[in-house]
């Protein structure tokens, strides 16, 4: 049970995302998140091995929001934004959580996920999912 988070059924972003190499990638799924008061955050593990960041080199993630699933989404203003900055070889295993941002009281209905890295040699794969934070 050790480094396993519960995901809950239909509340993933996408699994096995491959962390883009100095480029920006969106994941495939689209969730509703409004009306949580504050009590959910975006979750990105480590999946299939290690995810791999060279020294001073960045991982962004950001999200996307729309009022409809399959309306215009757009980044939010002030624009959110998590940011990950290696210090030596970044190398996450398998399960580790690699960052996690808490989405606002007032963000939009739908939301995507998005990861952006400044580092052309990034590799591996991640999972992007929900994760409610109980207070």
């Amino acid at each position: 049970m050790y480094n396993h988070k519960l995901v809950f059924s239909d509340q993933v972003f996408e699994e096995g995302m491959t962390v883009p190499a100095a480029g920006s990638d969106t994941a495939e799924n689209a969730l509703r998140v409004n009306g949580t008061n504050g009590r959910l955050a975006i979750c990105v593990t480590a999946a299939d091995g290690s995810v791999a960041l060279a020294d001073t080199k960045k991982l962004t993630l950001s999200y996307t929001e729309c009022d409809t699933e399959d309306g215009s989404y757009a980044a939010p203003a002030p624009a959110q934004t998590m940011v990950l900055t290696a210090d030596g070889a970044y190398a996450p295993e398998e399960g580790d959580v690699v960052m996690r941002m808490l989405l606002p009281t007032d963000v939009a209905k739908w939301v995507k996920a998005t990861l952006t890295t400044d580092d052309a040699a990034a590799a591996g794969t991640v999972n992007v999912f929900l994760e409610y934070i109980a207070n």
